[in-house]
């Protein structure tokens, strides 16, 4: 394939075969890149959807183009850069003799979308997503280069270039023209030959070609609420002419008009904004993070209803979907915010994929009996509690509960549920890490305080979703750090904890395991035995044997599991003999299970471990 097919080809031409992808449909193109719908193919039947930005073939013509290395640093930028509320880069490649970076897809549209539609958003939404791209540029502005601060500004903050997916998420995207001051990347800006970016969205010192800092990306943000909070455009390229005409660059920098607008349609916003825009930068909000809690105060008196992807599925109907997928990246018809001023035309929107809801996997067992304790779990969640903890003994099956009402609740819950094992956690850092892990965000950073607050709003930004927090017994103390704070950040979210202790957080409520009723442990025995492979032929004695063993192990399923694992072996009569040592019998459970699961040794072993030194004496004295 040579450069000029790819420039050339047409809706007609596709699927296309581009190195490891395959590209679907033409997305839309800028300056100097086209943006392919495509399908990354890999072994074993492996695909994954994504989006190919491909370089066109006049950039791509010399290798110390500025374009060429505006792309590549995009994608250098991109490889660095991880938060839920920035689009992220795959990879930067090359194929065919042209250069290519394969991103996020996303499944909604633009601000530029919004904002043309005419149609103010409710004032929750407008919070949401401004919450969301704040949170996105003050991750930016916070990246960190060979130990130093970055002190990145994305310089074409736009509405193009923040995207809405159909799920609620917020990102920004296409750092092309980023600047950073520090480390690998670093680049300066000084001298009017270089300003770089779109008229209508700079700050005065951008237009000016001054130094930058993350203050002038938070004078873009304001400009892109204040039309999408009305629903307007702003005067195109204004500050640009009062400058052009040697006008006084002091504040207010837009007519009160447009501000008391957005203060109308949101009250309360007209504030924010207005120190936003504020001409000098050091008026200005001094971060992104001192942004995004100013938009936290006013939402928590706005409220959170409408929640944005709510909005977006009334707004955008399924006969819509058409649309909404070709308006991912709207250069393929003109958007009047584009007048960029820059040697790199080009400022492609890349979207964001469907986000996954669960990392549970379907079960590899059959889950015997707990039906009406299910039920009665669903009633504690659907009459309001956030924290339920599930409380029982060693044994008693806690986790396989949990993950079981998790599996039934994930479908109907936008954010999905998420298993978060804390079987290594011992600190407050192990939660977070594991937490992270398990709703796959990357952290960067060591202030713990930091980090739970960022974890926070990730799970935030999930709207509805079930967290189960398994094991928590051992992590007791540090529940107030990191579970106590997510409560507060995240109002929407739901924790599901197991543990042998309440957590004793505000809002908690105990929902107490029992043993397994001798019917349901009856069957759950003679199931395992089974899959365990054993022969012994069943019958009204072989059941009563099986029965006492039930009641002898007090119904734990564990121990219950552990004994039928040896029933190829042994008759239920031979195991109940067997039964007096039941520290040897009671070993050897599945491989892949944790310690404490293979055996009954294991187990109480574990709980011993859990208890204090002076518990220890006193239980020690006990026996």
């Amino acid at each position: 394939m040579t450069a000029s097919r790819l420039d050339l080809i047409t809706a007609a031409d596709l699927p296309m075969r581009f190195g490891r992808y395959q590209l679907q449909s033409l997305l839309g193109e800028g300056g100097m890149a086209r943006v392919f719908q495509a399908e990354l193919l890999g072994p074993a039947g492996f695909r994954k959807q994504v989006a190919v930005k491909v370089i066109k073939a006049e950039a791509n013509s010399s290798a110390t183009s500025r374009d060429v290395a505006s792309f590549i640093r995009e994608a250098r930028l991109g490889g660095l850069l991880k938060h839920p509320n920035i689009v992220d880069v795959y990879e930067l490649g090359g194929a065919g003799g042209q250069f290519f970076l394969a991103m996020e897809l996303v499944d909604g549209p633009t601000l530029s979308e919004l904002i043309l539609s005419k149609t103010p958003p409710p004032p929750a939404v407008v919070l949401e997503i401004a919450m969301g791209a704040a949170a996105g540029l003050s991750s930016a502005h916070s990246l960190s280069s060979e130990g130093l601060p970055a002190g990145l500004v994305h310089r074409d903050l736009k509405p193009s270039n923040v995207l809405v997916s159909m799920e609620g998420a917020v990102k920004i995207a296409d750092f092309g023209i980023a600047i950073t001051r520090y480390g690998e990347l670093a680049e300066s800006t000084h001298g009017r030959e270089d300003v770089s970016g779109t008229l209508s969205y700079m700050s005065p010192e951008q237009l000016l070609g001054q130094p930058l800092d993350g203050r002038s990306d938070m004078f873009s943000l304001g400009l892109v609420l204040c039309e999408l909070a009305t629903a307007t455009l702003l005067p195109r390229r204004y500050l640009f002419g009062r400058i052009e005409s040697e006008g006084e660059l002091r504040a207010p920098v837009l007519p009160a008009e447009y501000t008391a607008a957005a203060d109308a349609a949101v009250p309360g916003l007209g504030a924010i904004l207005l120190r936003c825009l504020e001409a000098i930068p050091e008026a200005r909000y001094p971060t992104a993070e001192a942004l995004l809690s100013a938009l936290e105060s006013l939402r928590d008196r706005v409220g959170t209803r409408p929640r944005l992807r709510h909005w977006l599925a009334e707004r955008l109907a399924p006969q819509d979907q058409a649309t909404v997928a070709g308006a991912v990246v709207p250069h393929l018809a003109p958007d009047p915010s584009e007048e960029t001023v820059t040697r790199v035309e080009d400022s492609t929107s890349i979207a964001l994929s469907s986000r996954a809801r669960t990392n549970l996997g379907p079960p590899l067992d059959i889950f015997i009996g707990r039906q009406g304790e299910l039920e009665r779990l669903r009633d504690v969640f659907e009459r309001g509690a956030r924290l339920v903890t599930v409380k029982g003994t060693g044994g008693a099956g806690k986790t396989r509960f949990a993950r079981r009402l998790a599996r039934s609740q994930w479908q109907e819950l936008a954010g999905g549920a998420w298993f978060v094992d804390l079987t290594e956690a011992r600190t407050a850092m192990g939660v977070v890490q594991a937490t992270a892990a398990a709703l796959g965000l990357a952290l960067r950073g060591a202030d713990l305080d930091a980090l739970v607050t960022h974890l926070g709003r990730s799970i935030a930004g999930r709207g509805p979703v079930m967290l189960v927090l398994d094991n928590f017994e051992q992590v007791l103390e540090h529940a107030p750090a990191t579970l106590g704070r997510w409560l507060e950040i995240a109002p929407e979210a739901l924790f599901l904890t197991t543990s042998r202790e309440p957590l004793k957080l505000a809002g908690e409520q105990v929902f107490l395991l029992e043993p397994l009723p001798a019917d349901d442990g009856v069957e759950l025995f003679q199931l395992r035995a089974r899959e365990a492979g054993a022969r012994w032929q069943a019958s009204e004695a072989s059941r009563a044997n099986i029965l006492r063993i039930v009641e002898e192990l007090d119904g734990l399923p564990l121990a219950i599991e552990l004994a039928a694992a040896r029933a190829n072996l042994l008759s239920p009569s031979q195991l109940l003999e067997r039964l007096g040592d039941r520290f040897k019998l009671l070993r050897g459970g599945r491989r892949g299970d944790t310690g404490r699961q293979a055996t009954l040794r294991g187990l109480i072993r574990w709980s011993w471990e859990l208890l204090e030194p002076s518990e220890r004496v006193a239980l020690s004295a006990c026996a």
